[in-house]
């Protein structure tokens, strides 16, 4: 424990510093300076930090009229994306969709071959289909789902290693994705519906990965942890710890699925 400290190996969760709102969205040394950061669960910090309901957003209740503003500062509350910095500026990928019907696996990308990133996927087969296994829904990929997307922030020395697949009508995009009801919703006809696991490098010599699914965690105790999620997992971890700074050649064209639909 006392290494992983040493290391700062974020699992997921910042220590954000006191500031407004606005400030804290505007501070891009959070990831600049910070340490490597493991992003495993919920989809990447959808919400300001004073909870404040607003009018977009996957929501089970929306405040009175009025109620939107952050009683602290004044400014308005809401999803990070509203106010003008997506997760995936932050963690690469942001949520997408939600897929509650069943889960389902990742497969690996052409981009997520390269050398630099060969440390990933050591002991798991090149075609191997990841996390189609797990105690929610039968798959690592699934619940609420995370995509990598450059429109939105996603760095540009990101790379997707493995995106999600047999998604099926079942997931669907979720509400501030759209601005009105079509039938290109699901994932059978909407290219932003999946799941992307995806890492970039930090200018201080860390890197951030993120699996984009929530059920990733509900994969990794299958077979008694003998598995690719928890092999991938750990892998990762173990690199993080190295004291070594992390760095990723420049990927070929097209580091990340596209986004017809």
């Amino acid at each position: 424990m006392r290494q992983l400290a040493s290391r700062r190996c974020n699992w997921g969760q910042l220590d954000l510093p006191a500031q407004s709102i606005h400030g804290l969205l505007r501070n891009q040394s959070i990831i600049d300076h910070a340490c490597e950061q493991l992003h495993l669960t919920y989809d990447a910090f959808p919400a300001a930090i004073e909870m404040r309901r607003g009018i977009t957003g996957v929501r089970t209740w929306e405040g009175e009229p009025g109620e939107s503003q952050l009683g602290f500062t004044g400014e308005p509350g809401g999803l990070w994306r509203s106010l003008g910095r997506a997760p995936q500026r932050l963690c690469g990928v942001g949520f997408s969709a939600t897929i509650f019907n069943r889960s389902t696996y990742y497969i690996r990308t052409a981009q997520g071959r390269l050398a630099d990133l060969a440390f990933i996927f050591a002991g798991v087969a090149d075609d191997a289909r990841i996390g189609d296994f797990g105690l929610r829904g039968g798959g690592a990929a699934g619940l609420e789902i995370d995509r990598w997307d450059p429109v939105l922030g996603s760095p540009p020395n990101g790379v997707v290693v493995a995106t999600s697949e047999a998604i099926g009508i079942g997931g669907l995009l979720t509400v501030e994705e759209f601005i009105t009801t079509t039938r290109a919703l699901d994932a059978e006809q909407n290219g932003k519906v999946r799941a992307d696991i995806c890492i970039f490098a930090t200018p201080g010599g860390g890197a951030v990965f993120s699996v984009g699914s929530i059920a990733w965690p509900t994969s990794l105790l299958h077979a008694a942890g003998d598995n690719n999620v928890a092999r991938i997992t750990a892998n990762v971890l173990s690199r993080f710890l190295d004291p070594a700074e992390i760095v990723i050649a420049q990927a070929p064209e097209g580091r990340g699925p596209k986004n017809p639909g």
